[in-house]
């Protein structure tokens, strides 16, 4: 899977920088047609940002 290593210091806001990881994944086929994506509570875990930064 790709990095789920977001830089804080960079200019960019997390939720951007999640949209583009999520984008990727699906774009490499990390993620296969027809399977969920993660739930928000999985997603918050991995990324270790608020529930507010997810949705």
């Amino acid at each position: 899977m790709l990095s789920n290593k977001l830089n804080h210091s960079k200019g960019e806001a997390l939720y951007l920088q999640i949209k583009d990881v999520l984008i990727k994944r699906i774009q490499t086929g990390a993620w296969k047609p027809n399977t969920l994506i993660p739930t928000e509570q999985e997603l918050i875990k991995e990324f270790d940002v608020s529930r507010t930064t997810i949705r």
